[in-house]
This record gives structure tokens, C-alpha cells and sequence, in this order.
């Protein structure tokens, strides 16, 4: 909206305003959607989840010959690159219309720099946004083109968490901006000083969710203190310091690098609590066979003879090229990074071009871990690769998806999907989860300082990186600032080289670095609460501490709180059964829950949800709740926010803000952080309000003009928004389930449970997995193993990755009446799903598999309506129909 307000240009607006409306029209499920022009691939989002990973995919074209593609693949290249009303985005005069109302603070030249290449522009600093203007010589080509940077870039400070200075093109130019939105921008410049006034700059305005800055030796201490003692997993801690160390998934030269850590890769079975199953973390990769020690020590010392005896007086940048190391090449570059990415866009465009023209011979080509590990570990003295993040959360690398033809290996093998392990059975969903949980295994956490040591640390340079045989080509060092070298045929070399070697990270430690406590867990400290302890059986109403937002049909349906002081978390497997806490009786159905981080849960009537405006601060809060208008029965046309006082009992009416329409509201959700609220209707229209509460003036405004996202036929009848993979997850009563970008309001994909309504739906916050449950009466009457048989109902449960892809579907032989996922951090724990039925009974399932791990036992009576785990997974809370309110607690996690 703000974008809006500061391009006043009436062409500039127009060309704007086409941009949404073809974006909301021209999907799959659009209006005007065009099998000719509507692109059919899918390319690696940019999107950042927790931990930095990049899971989610989006729709592209694909700019390739048909020499590149198989014959099922070929129907792509005849797509149109045209698109609906193109000549609307025609930019001869774009930038001359910016017309900014508000103070501009910086403005200069810039790039806007991806891994698929860089955008110039100019940048815009202005005290409560920034802007990214893109130059009118940059075309739209396609509809997908126009989801995301196509006219520009434009970001609120409010959004701001991090900013780093960066090197880029081997010059100290560039700044990364990192948002809360899961986005992160790098802008190179033309000097350091111009990256430096922009740097200094935006650090001098308000950045109210800034929360690394500073001294980075501090941040990394700390960092590095709570990976010591087990507050962040190893996976986590890697991709900081890769942060710290200037690796950016922007940008392939510094791309960031993470360890192998299996050397198993035939056995049927993998164990990870066998230290023969991994890699020696305290040699580089070029010595897991220590046969070849000698080759690489006896490479260096020749060269070092030659570099002793060379004659006087030759530049020093040339002495420098020439000084001994072990290897000629490196561990992690630009090629390196595209072998492993091939069979994903944009990598494989690239991937051409950075081979001249085609793919790679097929033999060289990544298809076969158990042969990438061995060429890197003993066969080849020239692959001394490690890994990227991706093998760690990314599927989709390891399928040609989008059909390329690869060609054939001298032993007739066509070159196809990357051959795993045996041990992952085929599965590559199971490979990333195992390979994860093998990243924080016992063996690792021990023995991971020896690699941070090698890479990150005082064996990287020096008489240590010597003794560890780890020096590698002079020209590889982070630093060398090309632009120094005088003589231009010197300076392009150089940079050739450099660009051809790789780069290693910034040195972050010159001392040996600690070693994991081997007692460390992730777990978190026992939460308190301000309130007395909820008592078993008591119905003692406690303050709330978030701001919330109610769809209900009165307001005598007071929200109830209650406290609790218990640490607690049944989700995982790796825990024993959980134990009854206790127990409460409220007025009500408990149709949601809602456990706090302070410690609290809150239960909440039918037709309600919460709002959290602003975190709580002290003893005394306020809360903001809502209530819909009744219009005959039980339809619901309006949502009203009203004002409640410090207690859960109403004490002013005040309407703060309404929503008022003819369609019939279904559901709503609301982002944790209160700053989207998104309305589903009976038409099957999404509409998403953008909210702010002004706790001064006790007001509720709107942000922007509402975006309506258009996508559904039948009744919406649930929603849910998920802020760690920036995404909103939508379903109706057809059983189409449709996934949106949370960040631009757009329609992303979508899958069938068809032809069941779907009653519930969850995304995890660890994987981004959507969780679906939809009754299915047209098996009324089937039988299942081991489940009795049902003349009633069937219920189905869909587990599907972010992008759309199914993973398993389950059967129940009764109707699942809520659902839940744990969040304990992966690779240490495997999550579960926890759905209750309408016999009261509540099961769990591993979210692996969706196989049943085990049922815990209640004694409702009536149908489970809401089911929440806490934010630290260490307890699970259930409402029942009736107003009962469980808590099931685990003190003391298994360490097996």
C-alpha cells in the first residue's frame, strides 16, 4: 500500500494495478488463465523458512532448447513467453514518475544481485521503507516474471532483522539485508563507500526487530555458547556461521558450505550410533583415505622449493599466486554448487551456461551419492568437495522433475534421478530427514569443532592449516581485493581464477574452537507464569497476555485463560507416554486453544480466534477481541473487534474495527504477529485484512486496501497462515486445498483430497508439511487392518510436502474432530501429529510416515474439538465439546 502512496505517476499506477489483476486472474484456477502462456516448471523460492532453508518452489518458465529436454518435457518449450495485456508493461518513462512523499534519506545506484544473476537499479532509503527501483531497460517477459521483483522491490524497516556487509565480485561492495518475511535482499554497489553511507545510514533509523548488529565477535560468542551448551541444533549453528563468514545463498561464488558427514552409503540399514558410518570431521575431505596424505604433502613441499627459488623482484601479487598450498582446487565454488543443484531452475540454466553451452558429460554429471562420496573422499585427487544446506532439507535435487535430458553414462545408464543410498530405500524425503537426524547425531556434536576448526577456523590459515594439510590455492583466500593489482592482465587473471577455484570463508576463529557439552539437549528452561497454578478441577480464569481477536457470535462467550507451570511435550518419539497434568471445566466447547509463550492457554469458544497485536509487557495488559454479527441461525456475515478490559470478563463494548459484507463469513485465522488476518467466505473468496492496533489511541486501523485471492468455488472452510514458510494454506469444502504466498498475496499451487471436505488442516512449522483431514463417506462401511469397522463414517489424513506433493494418506475408522503438530527441532526428534476423534480419543503419528506411534488415553466422553501443543512441544492441551480442558505433560525427555 505504501508503494502506492509514494508513486503518484497515473501510467506507473496503472501499470500496477494490471499487475495485480493479472495476478489474481491468470493462475491455473483463474479467470483468465491460458494453458498457452501459463508457465508449467517450477524453480527453488528464494523464500527463506526457519534455520534459512529454502524449501518451497515457484512457478517459472523454462528458456531452454529442446536439446536439454527429454521428449515427455518437450511441450514446454512451445509454451508462449507473451502474456495477458502485455503491452500495458511497456516502462519508457517509469522511473522519472517516482514522486516520494516522505523524507528521502539515501538514494544512489545499485544492483540487486540472485544467485541467477544481478538487476540494476536504483535504491530508495526513506525513514519507514525501503525501495528498489529496477531500470527501465529490465522487460517482463512471462506472467511468472511479474510474482515478485518484476516493477521493483519495496520492504517496511519494521521488517529489518539483519544486516551484513559483503564482498561480492571479489570486492567489499555489497550489503544483505535480511527480513522477518523470509526474504533477504543483496545490493552490490559501485565503492565501498557508497555500501558504506547506505549501511550507515539505514543503522541510524528506527529498525525496531533489528536483532543482529554490533560487534560480530560478540554475536558469534554468543552463538557459539548457546550451540556449547544445546540451545540451537548443529544445523542451525552451521548456516550461522556460514552467515558470519559471508556465504549467502545469493550469490554461487560464496555460496554456503556445510560438511559431509556419512560415509555410509551401501549398507541397508544406517547407524548413526556407529562412528564407522561417518567421515572423519578432523581431516579435510582429501584425506578420508589417509594413503593419500603423501600425495598432497609432497605437492606442497615441491611447491614450496619453487616458490623459495624464485628470482628477486617479481610483483607481489604474482609471489602470491605462487605460494605453496595442498590443493589445486576447492571445496565449495561456483561449479560445485551447480553439479549438485542441475536438475532444479534457475541451477540448471546456469549450470549450462557456466558449461559453455550443455550439460556435463554424462559420467561427471551428479547421479549417484555412493559415487560422490567416494570421488571426493579417496578416487580423485582434484574433488575435494564438501556439501550445500540443501542436502539437508531439499527433496526435490535429487528428482528431474522438469524432464532434462541428460544423456547416458559409458555403461549405457541414462542419467536421470541421483541414485541414494540404500539405507533411504529409494525415498528422498527420507534421505533429507535421516541425513538431518544424522547431523545431529552423538558422533557429530563431538567431533563437529574439528571441521568448524578446518573452515571456519585457525587450521584454515597459517602453520596450522600446514600440519592439517588444509592450505589450498593462494588466490582462494576471502580478501584479495582484485581492483589492487596495477596491471590489467594481472587483474583479469586473477579474477578468472579466483572465480574458477572458489573462495573460502572469512576466518572466524583463531583459536581452537569448544566442544559441544555431551550432556547437551534442546530443551527449554520450565516456564512461570505471573498467576497462581492452575489447580486439577479448578475453573479459575487467568489475564491473558496477547492482544486477541474473537469470531464469535456473542460476546458472553467470554475467552477463558488459564496458567500453568509445568515444562512439558508429548510430540516427540523419542519421548516416553505423556503424563495427565491437569484438568479444567469451562462454560463452553473448547473449539481452539491457543498456548501462549507465556507460559498460558487459552481456550476459546466456537467461531474464534486471537490476534496478537504486540507482545505482553508487565503485569497489566489489555485485550482486543471481536465478536460477527448473527444473521438468521448460525450464519455469520461480519466480524467486529472489540476493546476488553484487563480481564477476560467484558468491560468496555467499544468497537474498535468491522468487517461488514453480504457473503457469509466461514473462518478466519490470524498471523501470530496480528499484522495479517485473513476471512474465508461461503463464495469461497479469501479475503486478507492488513491490521494495526495503536495502544495509545485504543484504535485498530486498516494498513492497506484488502487483497482478495480468488482461487476457490465451494465454501472456504479452513484457513491457516504460516509464518515460518511465509505461506497461507487454504481449504474447502470440494476437498481443493490451495497454498498462497503470504508475502505477495498470490496463488503459488494447490492439490485435490477431493472428493472429501477437508475439517481440518495444519502446516508444520519445522518442515512446512500441510497436514490435511477430510471425512470420506464413500468408504461408509470399508475395514482396515487392525482398525474396527465403521457403518458411520471414514476419515482420511493427506500428509503433503509445501509444494503440493503427496507423501501418504491414512485411514480412520472415526471422524478426526481436531489436529496438532509438534514442533521440536528436527534431526534431534521426529515430530508427530496429534489427532483427536469424535470418541474422545487422541492418537499421535510420525510425521515421517504417517504411521501411529501410540494413542493417549482420556477421559472425555464427547467429541475433541481443539488440540495445541505449546511452543516448546513439552506439553499438548485437548478441548472437548462439552468444556473440558486436558493437559498432558513430559518433564523428563529419553536421551535414547
Amino acid at each position: 500500500y505504501s508503494l502506492w502512496q509514494h508513486h503518484r505517476s497515473s501510467k506507473y499506477d496503472m501499470q500496477q494495478q494490471w499487475y495485480k489483476v493479472i495476478l489474481k486472474t491468470s493462475h491455473e484456477h483463474g479467470v483468465w488463465h491460458s494453458t498457452d502462456t501459463y508457465p508449467d516448471s517450477w524453480e527453488v523460492d528464494s523464500t527463506e523458512g526457519p534455520g534459512g532453508i529454502r524449501r518451497r518452489l515457484k512457478r517459472c518458465p523454462v528458456a531452454m532448447k529442446s536439446q536439454f529436454l527429454l521428449e515427455e518435457g518437450l511441450y514446454k518449450t512451445f509454451l508462449s513467453d507473451a502474456m495477458p495485456c502485455e503491452y500495458l508493461f511497456h516502462r519508457s518513462s517509469t522511473r522519472s514518475n517516482v514522486k516520494p512523499q516522505f523524507t528521502l534519506v539515501y538514494t544512489n545506484k545499485c544492483s540487486h544481485i540472485k544467485a541467477a544473476g544481478s538487476t540494476e537499479g536504483d535504491i530508495l532509503l526513506y525513514r519507514q521503507y525501503m525501495l528498489f527501483v529496477r531500470d527501465e531497460s529490465a522487460r517482463i517477459y512471462c506472467v511468472s516474471q511479474l510474482v515478485g521483483d518484476a516493477l521493483g522491490m519495496y520492504w517496511s524497516l519494521i521488517d529489518i532483522t539483519e544486516v551484513h556487509k559483503r564482498w561480492y565480485n571479489l570486492r567489499d561492495v555489497a550489503v544483505e539485508v535480511f527480513l522477518n518475511t523470509g526474504q533477504t535482499y543483496l545490493l552490490g554497489f559501485s565503492t565501498t563507500e557508497e555500501r558504506d553511507e547506505l549501511h550507515n545510514r539505514l543503522l541510524q533509523l528506527n529498525l525496531p526487530n533489528l536483532v543482529h548488529h554490533g560487534d560480530q565477535r560478540k554475536e558469534i560468542r554468543s552463538m557459539t555458547q548457546r550451540w556449547q551448551e544445546g540451545h540451537i541444533t548443529n544445523f542451525e549453528y552451521l548456516m550461522h556461521l556460514n552467515k558470519q563468514a559471508g556465504r549467502t545463498f545469493n550469490d554461487l561464488m560464496q555460496y554456503p558450505v556445510l560438511p559431509f558427514i556419512l560415509a555410509d552409503y551401501t549398507s541397508n540399514t544406517l547407524d548413526i550410533n556407529n562412528p564407522e558410518s561417518f567421515r572423519n570431521l578432523s581431516v579435510p575431505m582429501a584425506i578420508q583415505d589417509a594413503k593419500l596424505k603423501d600425495h598432497f604433502v609432497q605437492r606442497y613441499e615441491m611447491l614450496q622449493r619453487d616458490y623459495e627459488n624464485q628470482v628477486e623482484g617479481v610483483e607481489a601479487h604474482l609471489n602470491s599466486s605462487t605460494q605453496p598450498y595442498h590443493y589445486g582446487s576447492h571445496y565449495s565454488n561456483s561449479g560445485i554448487v551447480l553439479h549438485y543443484l542441475v536438475r532444479l531452475l534457475p541451477y540448471a540454466q546456469l549450470f549450462i551456461d557456466f558449461q559453455g553451452g550443455s550439460f556435463d558429460i554424462p559420467d561427471r554429471t551428479f547421479h549417484d551419492m555412493r559415487t560422490t562420496w567416494r570421488l571426493a573422499s579417496s578416487e580423485s585427487t582434484t574433488d575435494v568437495r564438501e556439501l550445500i544446506p540443501e542436502f539437508f532439507f531439499l527433496p526435490e535435487m535429487f528428482h528431474n522433475l522438469e524432464r532434462f535430458k541428460f544423456g547416458e553414462r559409458q555403461n549405457g545408464e541414462v542419467v536421470d534421478d541421483v541414485m541414494l543410498p540404500v539405507w533411504a530405500g529409494g525415498d528422498s524425503r527420507h534421505f533429507i530427514l535421516t541425513h538431518r537426524m544424522a547431523l545431529e547425531s552423538e558422533y557429530v556434536s563431538q567431533n563437529l569443532h574439528h571441521w568448524i576448526d578446518l573452515v571456519f577456523g585457525y587450521k584454515q590459515q597459517g602453520p596450522a592449516a600446514v600440519d592439517a594439510i588444509n592450505v589450498f590455492h593462494p588466490s582462494t583466500y576471502f580478501g584479495i581485493d582484485v581492483e589492487n593489482i596495477e596491471n590489467s592482465l594481472h587483474r583479469d587473471a586473477m579474477r578468472t581464477m579466483i572465480r574458477t577455484y572458489g573462495q573460502t570463508p572469512r576466518q572466524l576463529f583463531k583459536e581452537p574452537h569448544v566442544t559441544r557439552n555431551a550432556i547437551a539437549h534442546i530443551y527449554s528452561k520450565p516456564l512461570t507464569t505471573k498467576g497462581a497454578p492452575m489447580q486439577q478441577g479448578s475453573n479459575q480464569k487467568m489475564t491473558s497476555r496477547f492482544w486477541r481477536i474473537a469470531f464469535a457470535s456473542t460476546m458472553s462467550d467470554a475467552l477463558s485463560t488459564v496458567d500453568r507451570e509445568k515444562d512439558l511435550t508429548p510430540g516427540t518419539l523419542h519421548f516416553s507416554l505423556p503424563v495427565l497434568c491437569w484438568t479444567a471445566k469451562f462454560p463452553h466447547p473448547i473449539a481452539s486453544i491457543r498456548c501462549l509463550p507465556s507460559g498460558e492457554v487459552m481456550a476459546m469458544p466456537p467461531h474464534t480466534t486471537y490476534l496478537a497485536f504486540v507482545p505482553w509487557r508487565g503485569p497489566r495488559y489489555e485485550q482486543v477481541t471481536s465478536f460477527s454479527e448473527e444473521s438468521g441461525g448460525n450464519t455469520y456475515t461480519g466480524l467486529r473487534i472489540r476493546c476488553e478490559g484487563s480481564c477476560v470478563h467484558v468491560i468496555a463494548d467499544t468497537i474498535l474495527y468491522s468487517i461488514s459484507g453480504t457473503d457469509t463469513v466461514t473462518c478466519c485465522a490470524a498471523a501470530r504477529d496480528g499484522r495479517v488476518f485473513v476471512v474465508g467466505y461461503h463464495s469461497g473468496l479469501l479475503v486478507v485484512e492488513p491490521l494495526q492496533y495503536d495502544q495509545s489511541t485504543k484504535t485498530v486501523t486498516n494498513m492497506g486496501p484488502a487483497r482478495h485471492l480468488t482461487g476457490h468455488v465451494h465454501p472456504i472452510t479452513t484457513v491457516q497462515i504460516n509464518r515460518a514458510f511465509s505461506v497461507i494454506v487454504s481449504a474447502d469444502t470440494s476437498g481443493r486445498v490451495i497454498i498462497w504466498d503470504l508475502n505477495l498475496m498470490t496463488y503459488v499451487n494447490y492439490f485435490d483430497t477431493r472428493p472429501s471436505p477437508v475439517s481440518c488442516l495444519r502446516v508444520s512449522d519445522t518442515l512446512g508439511d500441510i497436514v490435511t483431514v477430510s471425512s470420506s463417506s464413500h468408504l461408509r462401511g470399508a475395514s482396515f487392518p487392525g482398525l474396527p469397522s465403521s457403518q458411520e463414517s471414514v476419515t482420511e489424513i493427506h500428509l503433503h510436502t509445501i509444494n503440493g506433493k503427496a507423501i501418504k494418506c491414512a485411514r480412520c475408522a472415526h471422524v478426526v474432530t481436531a489436529l496438532a503438530i509438534s514442533v521440536m527441532s528436527e534431526g534431534l526428534y521426529k515430530n508427530v501429529i496429534a489427532t483427536g476423534f469424535d470418541n474422545g480419543k487422541i492418537w499421535l503419528w510420525n510425521t515421517w510416515n504417517l504411521e501411529v506411534v501410540s494413542d493417549i488415553q482420556t477421559t472425555f466422553s464427547s467429541p475433541i474439538l481443539s488440540l495445541e501443543f505449546s511452543h516448546d512441544s513439552y506439553s499438548l492441551a485437548a478441548g472437548s465439546e462439552e468444556g473440558r480442558l486436558l493437559v498432558w505433560t513430559q518433564t523428563h525427555p529419553s536421551t535414547s
